[in-house]
């Protein structure tokens, strides 16, 4: 006897051969306010072969879908074998923190040049969260086009940016942050405090962000001195720094 998932599914299948386009509708409706996973599995199966379903989910993706059904639609899109990274991106400006957050993990599953550049772009102070998570990203991906936008973020007075922002740049190792890294390393306060220091914790993460350029004679030189300071946090970081690179080598 037929199970029920099978009864459901030749029921599906039935109404497609039927109605087409209006039962695709229906079917893609039916995705964005179901749970069922038995359903959903079943209702994909059958829209995965359907030529029409992605004008059709495309057609969804305005700014008037509910953030609720853009949610389950952003998973639920991930199952086909076409990038909507260009209709969500549309939608970005109009969605609620988490629709951007889930909008930003589809479109960076699609690294091609305007996407990349579209990420490069979301980096600004407007929403700090946002930017950190985008960084993330950014370094993952090893995206060197967006050096100059993170050093260009070094103005932040938001702290934890910074750090992130210092991380990325030492991880992204391009020569022309050392400039940068170095001058807040060294930013401390000067002339009876009339030009204030960067905060210790800054100045700690673009240490160690820095000594990833350990290698070129300039940086190990800075290093040495720093070994020597006497500001003794980062003295020690820079003492650690030399001994990793003595070992490596």
């Amino acid at each position: 006897m037929p199970t029920l998932s099978y009864r459901i599914f030749g029921f599906l299948h039935f109404a497609v051969n039927i109605m087409k386009e209006n039962s695709i509708e229906l079917m893609v409706s039916i995705l964005t306010k179901t749970q069922n996973p038995t359903i959903l599995k079943l209702i994909l199966q059958i829209l995965k072969s359907e030529p029409k379903v992605v004008d059709i989910i495309k057609n969804l993706l305005t700014p008037q879908i509910p953030s609720k059904d853009l949610h389950y639609l952003i998973n639920i899109i991930q199952e086909f074998d076409y990038d909507f990274s260009k209709e969500l991106i549309s939608l970005y400006n109009f969605s609620t923190y988490a629709n951007k957050i889930a909008i930003i993990n589809y479109v960076q599953k699609f690294p091609n040049e305007n996407n990349i550049n579209w990420l490069v772009e979301l980096l600004d102070e407007k929403e700090p969260q946002i930017t950190e998570y985008v960084i993330d990203i950014i370094t993952s991906l090893e995206i060197k086009s967006a050096i100059h936008k993170l050093i260009k973020l070094l103005n932040t007075k938001n702290i934890e940016l910074k750090k992130r922002v210092c991380i990325a740049l030492g991880v992204l190792k391009d020569v022309t942050a050392i400039p940068y890294l170095k001058k807040i390393v060294l930013a401390t306060k000067k002339f009876f405090g009339l030009i204030p220091a960067e905060p210790q914790e800054i100045r700690l993460v673009a240490c160690w962000s820095l000594g990833n350029f350990i290698l070129i004679p300039e940086v190990k030189n800075l290093f040495i001195k720093l070994s020597n300071s006497k500001d003794t946090a980062i003295s020690s970081a820079a003492k650690s720094i030399l001994t990793k690179e003595t070992k490596g080598a």
